[in-house]
């Protein structure tokens, strides 16, 4: 879990205090989370800052590396046409006295990266609802979400910068991403992104690629096996408070 306390300039004057904090979630939560939540837009000035970050925002390189240190391998679901990671989060955002929940997808796509969220449904009553909700969050002001967004891109930029410093033992490896033509990885002790002008090139390299460095084999997600065994240790604890 991660927790950051700060504190927003409110357009007024007035000084709101945020909590944020971040949880990762495995691929079988994020699917059930998926059921009691909704998709939301980005505002416009919130996207701008996701798609015009600062100078020293790392590539996709480092993001993978840092993250995948951090919280364990990518998940699996996502486009492998159009993408080569993603990690879903929880994120918790406290704004005075209120407390909005969502799922937050941090990804690549087409080369950049990309948020997505879905905004929690926290009331049973409220989930046969669920398919006609709008797709704006009415909880939240725009610049509440940018302020959301624009601390999530300078975490990214802060904590990946940061993390690929210590990281000592880097192997070399690759991820390819047909939609634009684009590999990028780790050489050579260095970190590198190539964007190809046409696909025969691309799929050669790829090629190469694949001979010098097979990809690794891919992780088995056993928090549906986790949360079976937290299941019966409370029901043993019913059984038997002495134990």
């Amino acid at each position: 879990m991660s927790v950051d306390d700060t504190k927003n300039q409110s357009e007024d004057g007035a000084v709101d205090k945020i909590k944020i904090c971040k949880w990762r979630l495995s691929d079988s939560v994020t699917h059930e989370l998926s059921k009691r939540s909704y998709p939301i837009d980005i505002p416009l000035r919130a996207s701008v800052i996701l798609w015009k970050p600062g100078k020293t925002f790392p590539g996709l390189g480092k993001i993978l590396v840092a993250l995948e240190d951090e919280y364990g391998r990518s998940s699996r679901k996502y486009d492998n046409y159009k993408q080569s990671f993603s990690f879903p989060f929880l994120i918790e955002m406290k704004v005075d006295h209120r407390v909005m929940h969502y799922v937050w997808n941090l990804w690549d796509y087409k080369g950049a990266v990309d948020f997505r969220f879905r905004r929690m449904i926290e009331r049973p009553e409220d989930l046969p609802k669920k398919n006609d909700v709008i797709s704006i969050d009415t909880e939240i002001s725009e610049q509440e979400f940018e302020y959301l967004v624009g601390f999530l891109v300078g975490w990214i930029e802060g904590y990946v910068n940061a993390r690929c410093k210590y990281v000592k033992t880097l192997q070399p490896f690759y991820r390819s991403i047909p939609a634009s033509l684009t590999i990028y990885g780790f050489e050579e002790d260095a970190f590198y992104c190539t964007n190809f002008d046409e696909s025969q090139a691309f799929d050669n390299r790829v090629d190469e690629l694949k001979k010098k460095y097979p990809l690794q084999p891919e992780h088995i997600d056993r928090s549906i096996e986790w949360i079976a065994d937290v299941k019966k240790h409370i029901e043993k604890a019913k059984r038997d408070p002495g134990s």
